[in-house]
Formats: structure tokens, sequence, C-alpha cells
């Protein structure tokens, strides 16, 4: 008996780090090192000894921010592109 190969018995496969959940989490745990990082910065910047290493906050300012706005695009794009559910 061979195999029936339509497409319509086909289901997409999606990848699991652009998940919706998998991004939302990932968003939210780099926007707490944001913050973090925004924490360091401002302590560096009230106190003349830590001046010098301020460099150390803004890359992870900078890191974390870029990672932030991948996965928030990622998540627009899966609610964006998501197909309408069948309400039966």
């Amino acid at each position: 008996m061979k195999l029936d190969h339509h497409r319509s018995f086909k289901k997409t496969v999606t990848r699991w780090h652009e998940t919706g959940l998998f991004c939302l989490v990932v968003s939210l745990f780099t926007a707490i090192v944001f913050f973090f990082a925004k924490v360091g910065f401002d302590f560096a910047q009230s106190h003349e000894e830590y001046n010098r290493y301020r460099w150390v906050p803004v890359v992870l300012m900078v890191l974390s921010g870029i990672l932030l706005a991948i996965n928030l695009v990622r998540l627009l794009a899966h609610l964006i592109m998501r197909p309408p559910e069948e309400d039966e």
C-alpha cells in the first residue's frame, strides 16, 4: 500500500525558537538584563572610582537591546502570520 503524499495532510513544522511563548520568555529575561545593566551604568556614573568601568554595562545594554528587538520582531511576525483559528 502506497502512502498518500497529498500536501493537505502535512502540517508545517514550527521551529521551537520561533514560537510565541519562547519569544516572550526570552524578551522578558532580556528586558530584566537591560534594566540591570541600566542600574549598573547609573551606579558607575555616580561613583567616581567606577567611572572607568562604565563600558561593561553599556555593552550589556547594547547586546540585550539587540536581542530584545530581534525577539520582539519575531513575536510580532508570529502573531501577524498566524493562521486564523477555526471556531466550531
